[in-house]
């Protein structure tokens, strides 16, 4: 008993919490609107008691009226009658108001929670979306966030509910207090049902979280264009659809049989309450016979004990809605909780061209127990052209997300011009450099937008922009098109718009990274998707596209890698060799092993087929 209690208590500790967190989101949304349908509502609940009393006394007035006429009777049934249409327009106004405002307030509601989902989900580090736990919560989170605009006006209901309830209660004392109780008593059951069952129902559709996912993801490979050429080349059509309702099944069988279940209680114990107006109608007919009673009572209170089932049935709903939208509240506040796993970053800015020191950094993704990196040890200096070079896994890439702090290194440290990286503000630090991943990042923008994102407080410079068209080779793609640099990429926008090559978005990825002007550019298998005559043209230009900069390059074309200073070679998450290119060459290791294989390849090529690759 005294854990029950416990229980209770801190479930409607949890509940007033959730209850007032969603107050203050539907208040930040718009105050004016919130006052006004609070207002709206309150009105909306006194409406119907009224309407009764009213209609008592009309019915009462034209019985007398049958036995007497008079002058007096006259006019007050006039009044009574305006009061009655008076009341019943009011109704319809107030009605349609509401939906109007609730419209247009929850519309407000539902961006502004669009907004604190979005800026939080930017907060979080990228160690959140390795995680397949984060995008099952992240999707509880947004299906459960629509619950922030129900659960405040669920309260604002139970009040109105509470007035009507009472309303009803004392009219019915009126006729006998043990009326009002049984009618609550009747109607205990439904409330226990419903809880138990809600709690029941959204604990299972929390752990179906996984399987939804599941069911959206092969729902997106039939539907999203990324998909389309590869569902119809490889008619996986027919399979996509029976994995789908495979899951669908399962899913909707379990669903069906909790509905089934809470249906069938629910239906028994909604029957109970209407034995107690039977009782009520029954004891209020015999009262009129014997005189005790007019007609016009017979009215107000059979209406009453059928407000009172109604208001404590609406009341039972609300509760049990509340309960469950404080389940779903919880589990979005939990997500507006998380915090970065990063370190706070410091207030210093990076110069133009720094020092870049790795000294005895290990580093493993969260969560994961292999080290992507051992013991790494380098040194960049101001303007130097450094390459990194290894098979797939080595942990080329990884060097980069340290370098930009999309992660904290788990061992060793990080140095910029001999400071911890974590001492300088993270926003200026990935300032410093300008990135081309490996994975593209493609908008539906214009061309123009899609090349100037990379400096988004500094758009409008158009020397600047076809600087970096000239560079990638954008400009010759530009000059093919009617709307130029304006013109929308891929037509998900708009019927006007190209659609690229992979080349032809690297490229666009390319002027991006050029128009940044950082002192670093960071290029990450910038040549992958690139026709020879491309790759031989940035390669041709490099000594003019990096003069003012230091470089980090990634590729595994090595033949482009002997124009860095200096070449790192990395093999299971160690540097095995480090030096220029001459030399890593005479020291006959495992750069000069790969070197040496794809020379080889390049050879074969040129005497099989018309294809030439640039030398080295």
């Amino acid at each position: 008993m005294k854990n029950a209690l416990g229980n209770f208590k801190s479930k409607m500790k949890s509940v007033a919490v959730s209850i007032r967190f969603s107050a203050v989101i539907s208040w930040q949304a718009s105050k004016l609107y919130f006052l006004l349908r609070i207002i709206l509502q309150i009105v909306t609940a006194l409406l119907p008691a009224t309407l009764v009393l009213v209609s008592k006394a009309l019915i009462d007035l034209l019985v007398e009226a049958t036995r007497e006429e008079s002058k007096e009777r006259f006019t007050k049934l006039i009044l009574l009658l305006s009061l009655t249409v008076g009341i019943k327009l009011f109704q319809t106004v107030i009605s349609k108001l509401m939906e109007l405002l609730t419209g247009i307030h929850q519309d407000l509601i539902g961006n502004h929670i669009n907004l604190k989902t979005m800026e939080q989900t930017n907060r979080l580090d990228l160690s959140y979306f390795d995680s397949p736990k984060f995008h099952d919560e992240f999707l509880n989170a947004r299906n459960d966030s629509h619950a922030l605009s129900v659960l405040a006006w669920s309260t604002i209901n139970l009040i109105s509910f509470s007035v009507q309830m009472i309303a009803a209660a004392v009219i019915l004392a009126k006729l006998h207090w043990i009326f009002m109780l049984l009618l609550i008593v009747l109607s205990i059951p439904s409330i226990i049902i419903e809880r138990r069952f809600t709690q029941r129902i959204y604990n299972w559709s929390r752990k179906r979280a996984p399987e939804e996912r599941r069911m959206g993801y092969i729902m997106s490979i039939v539907t999203d264009r990324y998909y389309a050429k590869e569902v119809r080349l490889y008619g996986l059509f027919g399979s996509m659809l029976s994995r789908y309702m495979e899951l669908w099944s399962k899913w909707f069988r379990e669903k069906k049989r909790w509905s089934f279940q809470k249906a069938a209680f629910i239906v028994f114990c909604s029957l109970l309450p209407e034995f107690g107006i039977m009782v009520i109608t029954i004891f209020v007919c015999l009262r009129i016979m014997d005189s005790t009673l007019t007609i016009g009572d017979f009215g107000l209170y059979t209406a009453m004990a059928a407000q009172m089932v109604a208001s404590v049935w609406g009341m039972i709903s609300v509760i049990t809605g509340i309960y469950e939208n404080d389940l779903k509240i919880n589990n979005y506040r939990k997500f507006l909780s998380w915090k970065s796993v990063l370190l706070p970053g410091g207030s210093l800015k990076p110069s133009m061209h720094p020092r870049i020191e790795f000294i005895n950094v290990c580093f493993r993704y969260p969560n994961t127990e292999r080290y992507i990196l051992k013991h790494i040890n380098f040194t960049i200096m101001p303007k130097e052209k450094v390459a990194l070079v290894g098979v797939n896994g080595a942990g080329k890439t990884t060097i980069i997300k340290l370098l930009l702090r999309f992660y904290d290194v788990t061992e060793g440290q990080i140095l910029i011009d001999g400071i911890n990286v974590r001492d300088y503000d993270t926003k200026e630090l990935r300032k410093a450099y300008g990135v081309m991943f490996q994975d593209l990042t493609n908008y539906a923008f214009t061309v123009r937008e899609n090349i100037t994102i990379s400096d988004i407080d500094n758009t409008d410079s158009e020397e600047q922009l076809l600087e970096a068209c000239h560079i990638s080779g954008v400009d010759k793609l530009t000059k093919k098109w009617n709307s130029g640099l304006d013109t929308y990429l891929t037509k998900q926008f708009d019927d006007m718009g190209e659609e690229l090559s992979g080349g032809e978005w690297q490229k666009i990825a390319l002027a991006r990274a050029f128009y940044h002007r950082a002192g670093i550019i960071v290029l990450d298998e910038p040549t992958a998707a690139l026709d020879a005559e491309a790759e031989y043209k940035l390669f041709s230009q490099y000594t003019q596209l990096f003069h003012d900069s230091g470089a980090i390059l990634i590729s595994h074309r090595l033949s482009s890698m002997t124009l860095a200073d200096r070449i790192l070679v990395l093999e299971d998450g160690s540097i095995i060799e480090n030096g220029p290119h001459p030399e890593l060459m005479k020291n006959n290791g495992r750069y000069a092993y790969l070197f040496t294989l794809q020379a080889e390849r390049y050879q074969v090529s040129r005497s099989e087929s018309t294809y030439t690759e640039y030398p080295a």
